[in-house]
This record gives structure tokens, C-alpha cells and sequence, in this order.
């Protein structure tokens, strides 16, 4: 299960153009959060490890590149992705996670 092109655009989606930084620095930053996505799909993927379905709070938060404060914030206000609870134990399916980056994504402006 390897990055795929779209999945890779969606991942710049998650930095506001509004911000005010540089092209630049909005690359590297998109290129962090792609690495990131690799490290967990390698850990994912490890050899003999178990696939997993659902993530934690930080393992989400690090999967589409925000902080955990954001992901909470966006909980509280039911604008992110949907959760799962399992006692107190607070769960995102990696498709939902998925679904919601690809509700977020935009194109480049040409």
C-alpha cells in the first residue's frame, strides 16, 4: 500500500493558502508530512506486523499532518473526521481518515 499521486496532493490540503509562507517553505512542509505518511505505512507494514484499521488520537493526528490539538479541536466541533469510541478510547479508521482528506483537497491553481 504505497503513496499514492492523489493521496499526495491531499496532503497539501491540509496547509492553508491563506497562510502566509512561502512556496518553499509550504513544499518542505508537504514534503514532512509525506515522509511521515511513509514512516507509518512502513510501520504498518512491517514485516510480520498486524494491519491495523484504526489509529489513535496522535497516530491520526500524525497521519494527515495536523497536531493533536487540532484533531481534538475539530472533534469538539464535529468538522473532522469522524470518530470512533470504544469506551473512552477515541479511534479513526484509516477510510475515514482517507475520506476526509479527500473532502478537503485542492487542486493547484493552474
Amino acid at each position: 500500500m504505497g503513496l499514492t499521486k492523489r493521496m499526495m496532493v491531499n496532503v497539501a490540503a491540509v496547509i492553508p493558502h491563506d497562510v502566509a509562507i512561502s512556496e518553499r517553505a509550504r513544499s518542505g512542509r508537504v514534503e514532512q508530512i509525506i515522509e511521515g505518511l511513509k514512516r507509518i505505512e512502513e510501520m504498518l507494514s512491517a514485516k510480520g506486523a498486524v494491519p491495523r484499521e484504526y489509529l489513535n488520537i496522535e497516530e491520526a493526528a500524525d497521519f494527515i499532518g495536523v497536531s493533536r490539538q487540532t484533531l481534538d479541536r475539530w472533534r469538539m466541533e464535529a468538522t473532522g473526521p469522524a470518530v470512533h469510541r470504544v469506551g473512552r478510547r477515541v479511534l479513526y479508521s484509516l477510510a475515514d481518515l482517507r475520506a476526509f482528506m479527500e473532502t478537503h483537497r485542492q487542486e493547484p491553481l493552474q
